[in-house]
């Protein structure tokens, strides 16, 4: 059976590059004669990518003090910078930089708070599910379904993320607009906008996996009209290679979307029990007591069942 690997980089300086190797990174070698060396490498893995075209390999070395990494190669005045940085120095500039290029730096470098918009994740941002995305395993693509088209801010980019610091379908609907009114870009090939947030930026809520009665509800408190429409538009992000998307993330998605729209007999009634509590602060203790009372019979019916099964 297979007991290690050998990978090999082909290169029209390859002197320089086993110098680099060497002198630079400091791996382990053998000369195997005649200058030709063999380096040894950290543990490693290998991941198979989808794409349009055979024969296209990367090599990706990691490191566990990035700053302190770069700040080391800044003193062998190896280029070592912000990935923006490096494609911004390129002859011309920006002009440049392919679109889905850049998207594919974006998609590689995502947020904490984008990650918690995973549906896979464990800390989904369940009870304000504003956002809701599907990212590709290998961050060659995102689709997202928005409630909330943010950000357009309107008093810069705080610290902490306050919705009510942002313009979006409540602005819209106080002009009058309607969707018919609107166009959604949904791609971005045709155009994207991102923020470069700190990533100590974050957002104070409660955690978990996200179910299918948490967007209803948040459609039912926490959006418009103009939301639900927005929240059936998929948006769709691209890397370098056109993106497979699974007919799992689509069926998923189509769900979602079937369910907000519809909406739940449940949750609108709990909807409409909480606008009427908020109405009648006084029904608040009726209703408390009725709560108490339930889940203490739930907890004695639970009892009784476990008294019947030991028998």
């Amino acid at each position: 059976m297979i007991i290690g690997a050998h990978s090999i980089l082909y290169s029209r300086n390859p002197d320089a590059d086993r110098a680099l190797l060497r002198d630079v990174l400091g791996l382990p070698h053998v000369d195997v004669g005649g200058g030709w060396l063999i380096f040894g490498l950290p543990p490693a893995e290998v991941a198979v990518h989808p794409s349009d075209e055979n024969n296209v390999h990367e090599l990706f070395l990691m490191c566990d003090d990035i700053k302190a990494f770069a700040s080391e190669m800044s003193k062998r005045n190896i280029d070592c910078g912000p990935v923006l940085d490096q494609m911004l120095a390129r002859p011309r500039g920006a002009d440049e930089i392919d679109e889905r290029e850049l998207c594919s730096v974006v998609l590689n470098h995502l947020h904490p708070i984008t990650l918690t918009c995973d549906v896979e994740s464990d800390q989904f941002m369940f009870t304000w599910p504003s956002h809701v995305y599907w990212i590709g395993f290998d961050r060659s693509w995102l689709v997202a379904h928005c409630f909330h088209l943010h950000p357009l801010a309107v008093r810069g980019v705080p610290k902490w993320i306050d919705i009510h610091t942002t313009i979006d379908g409540d602005y819209l609907m106080g002009l009058g607009a309607d969707a018919s009114q609107l166009y959604v870009c949904s791609d971005s090939d045709d155009f994207f906008c991102v923020e470069l947030s700190p990533h100590a930026k974050a957002i104070t809520t409660t955690f978990g996996r996200l179910k299918t009665r948490d967007l209803i509800r948040f459609s039912l408190v926490g959006c418009n009209s103009l939301h639900i429409k927005f929240f059936a538009k998929p948006i769709r992000w691209r890397g370098p290679s056109e993106p497979k998307i699974p007919a799992a993330v689509a069926a998923q998605a189509a769900a979602f979307v079937e369910a907000v729209e519809r909406g739940s007999v449940v949750e609108k009634a709990r909807y409409a029990a909480m606008c009427t509590i908020k109405r009648h602060p006084g029904l608040l203790i009726p209703v408390n007591f009725l709560r108490r009372s339930v889940r203490f019979m739930r907890r004695r019916l639970g009892l009784l069942k476990a008294r019947i099964r030991a028998l």
